[in-house]
């Protein structure tokens, strides 16, 4: 049996877990890490020690209202390296820049 990689897009932080959705993504993840590889997009900040791997390859776009195509392509190359089994997006149009 073979532990699957599961990566985790959040357009929050997890690690401060400072509200209940950061909260809730953190536990999650903990939860998964348990029988399954954890990979997490998230912005930059603080990182708390755990099994996850970690890319904080953003700063926090919440607020943002463009598409940005930088982002897009650090994710892609983050993808196509990791070979997820599993992506789990969180708020994607947040993440991404756009208006809801």
């Amino acid at each position: 049996w073979e532990m699957k990689k599961i990566l985790i897009l959040s357009p929050h932080n997890p690690f401060l877990r400072s509200n209940g959705g950061e909260n809730r993504i953190y536990l999650l993840a903990k939860e998964l890490s348990k029988s399954n590889k954890i990979i997490i997009v998230c912005p930059r900040g603080k990182i708390t020690k755990n099994n996850f791997k970690v890319y904080q390859i953003f700063e926090d776009l919440a607020k943002e209202k463009t598409l940005n195509l930088s982002l897009t392509r650090k994710l892609y190359k983050i993808i196509r390296d990791e070979k997820p089994k599993m992506t789990q997006l969180y708020s994607y149009k947040k993440m991404m820049g756009e208006q809801k």
